[in-house]
């Protein structure tokens, strides 16, 4: 998204990614609100307020790829060239074994680095 250049087209980019995120997750919650409607939750909102909330973040991004297709659809086209990615590696997991230690190796390295270690006792 950098390599464009202009300031005003990464603000695009960055923001078309972010509003369509967040309608994602939003989306997420409200599937799951259906498919699990008597899981426990911590709270609970009217459902009318993730409804609408979605609808909005669907009409930003709709207008954002209505008044500047050519930025919006590079940025649609970058944000989802990672989903190939995912599949080739995390998916169905085609890297070699000796990637996969260096990899690993890395990440342990890196989260005691920044101290970001999952629990070992779940308390919750």
């Amino acid at each position: 998204m950098l390599a464009r250049g202009d300031i005003y087209q990464l603000i695009n980019f960055a923001s078309f990614s972010c509003w369509f995120f967040i309608a994602l997750v939003t989306l997420g919650l409200l599937i799951h609100r259906y498919r699990f409607p008597d899981h426990p939750r911590t709270f609970k909102v009217p459902l009318a307020v993730p409804v609408i909330f979605t609808v909005v973040c669907f009409f930003i991004v709709g207008l954002s790829l209505y008044s500047d297709p050519w930025n919006t659809g590079c940025s649609f086209a970058v944000t989802f060239t990672g989903i190939p990615v995912y599949y080739l590696t995390i998916k169905h997991s085609y890297i070699p074994n000796r990637w996969r230690k260096a990899i690993n190796y890395y990440t342990n390295q890196l989260q005691i680095l920044l101290e970001v270690v999952q629990q070992e006792v779940q308390t919750y």
